[in-house]
């Protein structure tokens, strides 16, 4: 995930300008890299509360577990 993401780093702001037309101005392609760097942010940030996530609810569920193994 973390290459395919360093790979839409060099391609997504490209992809954005592309939006402007043939000739983008200086501010349109600074408008496109910024969208393009805040939405790889974001995906960055979803990536992170996803496995922070998963990393929860995997130790709530191993006190599950631990307490029905207890019971038994």
């Amino acid at each position: 995930m973390i290459a395919l993401t360093a790979l839409n780093m060099k391609g997504l702001p490209d992809a954005i300008q592309a939006f402007f037309g043939a000739n983008p101005t200086a501010a349109e392609i600074d408008l496109a890299n910024v969208i393009a760097y805040v939405l790889i942010a974001l995906i960055l940030a979803l990536l992170a509360w996803t496995v922070y996530d998963l990393h929860k609810s995997n130790k709530k569920f191993d006190l599950e577990v631990a307490a029905q193994n207890a019971g038994d």
